[in-house]
């Protein structure tokens, strides 16, 4: 299989749900589409490009992960983000709190 999409049209059988089939059909009926022709070779499309951001997604994140796995600063223990978090809310209640006060 390969990524460059061809240039001359394949035809191909495929078989649908009545549902399927029913909602393509109200598409074109409604003018969304000239024909179910139309209508398939969008959702085509529409599955190509989300397939593509899926794996954009997919190596962004193998990138953070490799980021975090090649940074140097040391790991911490739950109880380290524990106090790290509380020290933090604390902090925003007190700036809060002060907001409130008017300071």
């Amino acid at each position: 299989m390969t990524d460059q999409p061809t240039t001359s049209p394949a035809a191909v059988r495929v078989e649908l749900s009545q549902e399927m089939l029913r909602d393509i059909e109200d598409s074109v009926e409604a003018g969304k589409y000239r024909s179910v022709e139309e209508a398939v070779v969008d959702a085509v499309r529409l599955w190509q490009r989300e397939r593509a951001d899926r794996q954009e997604r997919l190596e962004a994140i193998k990138a953070e992960i490799s980021r975090s796995i090649d940074d140097p600063r040391p790991s911490l223990s739950g109880e380290e983000v524990d106090a790290y978090l509380e020290a933090l809310l604390r902090e925003v209640d007190e700036r809060v709190a002060d907001a409130d006060l008017g300071r």
